[in-house]
């Protein structure tokens, strides 16, 4: 009897302990079967799911919101001013003439929406100055949560003081002080990430707009920052354009990054910052009617002005850059600053290899190119990979082209002004140069002879050449 009392207890034991780890999963199946149900029963156009947030606690949630507002008249800005603008009836900046939204990130257990909100709004601002559709640059949220006295995860934060900060200091990219999830001290980012940051350079507000009004901005300015009250069903919510459930529950503020609208689906879509594991792959839609539910949709918007690259100060008027191992390292956008994600990092060569930057097409644009043990394998159509070698002048392959020694040094001008870069070599003193431009030994021939290539002496073994 001992012995089946304690196995007993023990059943008990161990049947308490499921019931107490398998209760949250049966209360979250019932909050969703019952949300399920509202939805159908209300015709609503939207579906519930199991999501990266509606399987958490309830606490746990609300640590995914975090915004706050101020009582009056945010300080550092003015009142948005409507351009005069009819906007059209439907626009996604994801695919507005390119995409000029950066992928979803994840805000994790720190009421830190603000901080995400407002750098996807710069980071999509720097994606339309710099028309560089497509590409992630992905700037430092934990910069704007460890230095800008704005917020913390704990409490929240002022969408509007972050704002300021990216005005005043901007930010770096996200290597230079990659996100915790938590408030962090600001000596932990690299060193002078101030000279690397990306700014705004002013910002605006709309308060309670209207559709007409939210529209003309996101139109006009690009993607806003937007506000909203979070209730429960929110969590829950997988695809279709959201409205409110009667029976939801109040959660928090919150704010997110609008990028587009449509007339015909009467919605707004917007990025949030909760994984791609929640919405549309992270995105949603909302009826234009939640600005005017208890949702509040928009209530406080942020219009950014234009995006302030890094070091503008010191612009250049070529693109500097290096090569670095089989790697080219370009400053595409001019600015004598490495901006990650804008800037280009091309894999063509390998370790010992010369590079050369030529014209090679006549396109008007400089194509890469690398010289090794007396072969030329030049980028002709300019794509940056690898087309392997093509017959010459082949528009859709790359120049591969035997020319000089092991040694020699390369050289690259247009030799005969036909606008096309040409190739040679420097020996020793003597340059040997394509003056046609043919790609083969024509041999040497008299100064200006089209047929022949260019034997120069000048210079003496050991100098180094320059072609200007």
């Amino acid at each position: 009897m001992q012995i089946h009392a304690k196995g007993y207890v023990k059943t008990v034991f161990f049947s308490a302990l499921l019931t107490i780890a398998l209760s949250p999963l049966f209360s979250h199946a019932d909050e969703l079967a019952t949300l399920r149900q509202e939805l159908s029963s209300s015709n609503a156009q939207w579906t519930a799911g199991e999501t990266s947030i509606s399987k958490l606690s309830s606490q746990e949630r609300r640590r995914r919101l975090g915004a706050v507002f101020p009582s009056g008249v945010p300080q550092g800005s003015k009142a948005f001013t409507e351009v005069p603008f009819s906007a059209p009836p439907a626009l996604d900046w994801r695919s507005n003439g390119g995409n000029y939204v950066t992928p979803v990130r994840d805000q994790g257990p720190c009421g830190s929406c603000w901080a995400f909100a407002t750098t996807a709004a710069l980071e999509s601002k720097v994606l339309i100055k710099n028309a560089a559709s497509g590409v992630d640059i992905n700037l430092s949220e934990q910069v704007l949560l460890s230095c800008s006295g704005a917020g913390n995860c704990e409490a929240g934060g002022y969408p509007s003081s972050a704002s300021n900060f990216l005005v005043s200091t901007g930010l770096p990219n996200e290597t230079c002080y990659p996100y915790t999830a938590a408030d962090g001290i600001c000596s932990n980012a690299c060193a002078n990430w101030q000279n690397s940051s990306y700014k705004i350079s002013s910002w605006s507000y709309l308060v309670a707009p209207s559709v007409d009004s939210l529209k003309n901005a996101i139109s006009t300015n690009g993607p806003v920052v937007g506000s909203m009250v979070v209730y429960s069903d929110f969590f829950s919510y997988h695809s279709g354009i959201y409205t409110r459930t009667a029976s939801s529950t109040v959660e928090g503020n919150h704010v997110v990054l609008v990028v587009g609208y449509n007339d015909t689906g009467q919605y707004f879509i917007a990025k949030n910052s909760w994984s791609t594991g929640w919405g549309e792959s992270g995105f949603f839609r909302i009826a234009y009617s939640e600005m005017n539910s208890l949702v509040q949709f928009g209530y406080w918007t942020y219009v950014y002005g234009n995006a302030v690259n890094p070091a503008q100060q010191y612009p250049l008027h070529v693109s500097i850059g290096v090569f670095r191992d089989g790697h080219w390292y370009i400053d595409t956008n001019q600015n004598g600053a490495w901006d990650q994600g804008l800037d280009a990092d091309i894999t063509w060569g390998m370790i010992g290899d010369v590079p050369v930057m030529g014209d090679w097409n006549g396109s008007g644009t400089k194509k890469i190119g690398i010289f090794r043990n007396g072969m030329w394998y030049l980028d002709y159509p300019g794509t940056g990979t690898w087309a392997g070698c093509g017959a010459p002048a082949d528009p859709t392959k790359d120049a591969c082209i035997p020319w000089g020694t092991a040694g020699d040094i390369p050289v690259v001008g247009d030799w005969n002004g036909n606008g096309k870069a040409k190739i040679g070599v420097f020996r020793n003193g003597m340059w040997y140069l394509d003056y046609p431009g043919t790609g083969t030994w024509a041999g040497c021939g008299a100064p200006n002879d089209p047929t022949k290539d260019v034997c120069a002496p000048w210079g003496v073994t050991g100098d180094q050449p320059v072609v200007k």
